[in-house]
Order: structure tokens, then C-alpha cells, then sequence
């Protein structure tokens, strides 16, 4: 697998991971842990009126019991609560079978501090059992651990660098002629970012593959643009991004999140074939070095 994939995964791995909720959220999860611990990751079904027993999975080899939750919204109450309730829980059903217990959640911005005080409470109250919490970050460890044919499995196929040689220009003309029916305000500054512009936004290694094979196509867009019978369809779409990205970071503070919903502008919520990914990708590369979709870089003597 080469890296422009393995960071279409880690993409598509993070929108999920925030995105689902409920049942939703344990199930990705356990998906990703059967398939990186294959005969070792188990999960009961829930049965009856006493459901699971407080066990939404379990790793044998590493005497792990986990607990699953993603909220619509959290509550600090009710999570310290879900807590407190779940490991005693798993203690009346499954004590002397672990000694580890995890909270797995999906908050963003981490859990609340009196939960984050209830996990320490409860580590010191039972001794022989580790008790914390898994957000993104460890989960990603294990998704890690996948195969490629695992990957393609939960995630679909995603471009490879044999992909861009596979690209059409009339895929690029497709997209652009979509965008093309935005309605973006009028008097944007459309100045064109420096060779800095990754840097100054903060955005990770991953994002930062993925726009540098976008990059390798964009001069195909500017070139459509130039080609194209309305001069001015290049500045109407760059608007447009320029509208989105403005609304996009008035609710992420987070610039993979914000770049991901790019990628959404562009392609749609539904996208497929790794030739249209790259395509998307193509169109964002150019966007990102001509106009404002991301911040530029302080100019020499400003801070």
C-alpha cells in the first residue's frame, strides 16, 4: 500500500470515528477490532432484557473488557453516571475474567473532568484492574494492525498513485461544471497562497499527502479554466470555495476536519471510483494554491 491510500484510510477512518453514534459507533468499533485481532476480538449480542451484561467486547489475549459510547451530545452527568454504572456492571458479570476495562468514546476535545476524575476513582477503588479511557488516537492504533483487503472492506477503494495517471480531463470538467452552479458571494480577495501555506495551517502529514497528489493535476484545472467558454468561471468557483471554507471554520477548529469537508464540497458526501477521488483532489491542489481555502502564512514583518 502506498502512502497516498494508507492517508485516504486514515481520512475515512476519522470522518466515521466523529460521525457515528449510538450503536453505529460500537459496531465500527468492534469491526476494526475483529478484524486487526481476528479469533482473539469477541463481542456477545445482546440478549434478552440483560442485553450484552455490560460488554461490548472483549480481547482475550490482553484480558480487555470495552464499553462503547458516542452520544449525540455528552453530558458530563450522564457519562460520569454511564461509567460509574457499566464497569460495576462488568464487575457483577465478568470479574476474574479481565483486568483491564476501557471506556471507548468518540468526543473530540476528550471527556468531561469529572468522568476523567470517576475513571481515576474507580482505578483506585479496584486495584487489580486498569480502568481508562480509548479515544481516536488508540483506536487508530489499531486500525494500524488492518490488512489492505480489510481496509478496502470497511472503507472502500481509495486512490493509489496509479490512480492519477488514470484521471480523465473530462472527470475534471464534470466536477468543475457542478461547481460551477454554486452561488458564492461577489468581492472576494482571491490572492494566491505561498509555498508555506501547509505549514501555516497546521494541517497533518496525511492531509498534507493528499493535497501533494492533487497537486501533480491541478495545472489541469487551471488549464480547463482557460479553455472554458465563461473567462470568468475560475474566479466564480474560487468564491465558492472561499463561502464554504468560511462556513466550515465558523464549526471546526480542526483544519483536517475543515479539509475533509472540502473534500465533501467537491465530490459529495457519496463518492467511489479512486479516479474521482483524485480528481477531487486535483481540484482542491488548485483552489489551495490560488485562493483563500486555507489561511495564508504571515507576510514578512507581521505576526
Amino acid at each position: 500500500m502506498d502512502g497516498l491510500s494508507w492517508a485516504y484510510y486514515e481520512t475515512r477512518f476519522e470522518r466515521d470515528f466523529y460521525r457515528k453514534m449510538g450503536t453505529e459507533f460500537q459496531a465500527f468499533f468492534c469491526e476494526i477490532m475483529k478484524r486487526g485481532h481476528p479469533g482473539d476480538f469477541t463481542f456477545p449480542a445482546p440478549w434478552g432484557t440483560e442485553g450484552d451484561l455490560k460488554n461490548d467486547g472483549f480481547l482475550k489475549s490482553e484480558r480487555t473488557l470495552f464499553q462503547a459510547y458516542a452520544p449525540e451530545r455528552m453530558e458530563e452527568k450522564k457519562t460520569v453516571d454511564k461509567i460509574e454504572k457499566d464497569f460495576n456492571g462488568a464487575l457483577k458479570h465478568w470479574k476474574g475474567r479481565f483486568d483491564k476495562w476501557v471506556f471507548v468514546h468518540n468526543r473530540r476535545s476528550g471527556l468531561p473532568p469529572k468522568a476523567v476524575s470517576k475513571i481515576i476513582e474507580l482505578n483506585e477503588a479496584q486495584p487489580d484492574i486498569e480502568v481508562c479511557e480509548w479515544g481516536c488516537p488508540e483506536v487508530h492504533q489499531r486500525l494500524s494492525k488492518l490488512s489492505p483487503p480489510d481496509l478496502l472492506s470497511l472503507f472502500g477503494e481509495v486512490p493509489s498513485r496509479r490512480t492519477s495517471r488514470r484521471v480523465s480531463f473530462n472527470k475534471l470538467r464534470k466536477i468543475i461544471s457542478s461547481l460551477s452552479r454554486q452561488k458564492p458571494s461577489p468581492d472576494q480577495d482571491l490572492s494566491p497562497p505561498s509555498s508555506e501555506k501547509l505549514d501555516a495551517n497546521g494541517l497533518s502529514d496525511k492531509v498534507r499527502v493528499l493535497l501533494k497528489a492533487g497537486m501533480s493535476l491541478s495545472a489541469q484545472v487551471g488549464r480547463l479554466f482557460k479553455q472554458h467558454y465563461d473567462p470568468n468561471l475560475g474566479d466564480e468557483i474560487a468564491q465558492a470555495f472561499k463561502e464554504e471554507y468560511k462556513r466550515l471554520r465558523k464549526t471546526e477548529d480542526d483544519p483536517d476536519q475543515i479539509f475533509q469537508g472540502l473534500q465533501e464540497f467537491v465530490g459529495g458526501l457519496a463518492r467511489g471510483e479512486p479516479e474521482y477521488e483524485v480528481t477531487v483532489l486535483a481540484i482542491l491542489a488548485y483552489f489551495f494554491e490560488q485562493c483563500d481555502i486555507f489561511e495564508n502564512p504571515p507576510t514578512e514583518g507581521t505576526s
